[in-house]
């Protein structure tokens, strides 16, 4: 991972809320957040060029926490006052990591060609990226509706050729089988297979920029 490049002569004030005013601000408000997730790790989540980032901390003290929220404000204010260019294709995080010193633009992750979008892989990034944010019974349920999507379609199948039809034929599949007391599976049930479906397809085109899901909107609405 990148090591930071810290300003350590600088102190900076305490940041409270995203949008909001520090305490003595006079209309300035901040253009970035320090998050605190599980309560050991930090991330800075600042927004550039339309869309929202995130620049992973790790385990370190609220200190130096706030020393890296400051650095990431000040790199961020010099670029909008026109005081500090960011290389054309350059990774945002990365470049705000490397403190603002990149000597060779990287692409970013929107630029990379992208291999096809499988079944199998966006179970994989859907979970890893929720594992941690969500309770552990709802990440659970999660995993299991993929497994079960993943039984109909194959890890391999590609989400961009995903249409009506074959959600439609994975609720026949569904309704074909019987619980573990012997029932079908109720309509409900099959629902929230294809509800995590959509999620995670709308997830991947929106957070990811997947390009192979084609759009934003799933296909939209099935009989069960």
């Amino acid at each position: 991972m990148t090591p930071f490049v810290l300003n350590a002569a600088r102190v900076y004030a305490p940041w409270y809320s995203f949008g909001t005013l520090r305490p003595g601000d006079t209309g300035v408000a901040s253009i970035a957040t320090l998050q605190l997730r599980n309560g050991v790790s930090y991330r800075v989540l600042f927004q550039y060029a339309g869309r929202r980032h995130n620049l992973h901390v790790g385990k370190v003290s609220a200190a130096d926490a706030q020393l890296v929220l400051g650095q990431v404000e000040l790199l961020l204010g010099r670029v909008k006052a026109g005081l500090l260019t960011v290389p054309p294709g350059a990774d945002i995080v990365a470049f705000l990591a490397a403190g603002g010193k990149l000597s060779q633009a990287s692409p970013s992750p929107a630029a990379r060609p992208r291999e096809p979008l499988t079944l199998g892989r966006l179970r994989y990034e859907y979970v890893a990226a929720h594992r941690g944010s969500l309770a552990d019974n709802m990440l659970g349920e999660i995993v299991t509706h993929f497994k079960y999507l993943v039984e109909t379609f194959g890890a391999g199948f590609r989400v961009e050729s995903l249409e009506l039809a074959d959600l439609q034929r994975h609720v026949k599949c569904r309704e074909a089988v019987t619980n573990s007391q012997g029932r079908p599976v109720s309509a409900v049930t099959v629902r929230r297979d294809v509800t995590t479906f959509r999620m995670a397809w709308r997830w991947a085109a929106t957070s990811r920029g997947w390009a192979a899901c084609g759009s934003s909107r799933p296909p939209t609405s099935c009989r069960t």
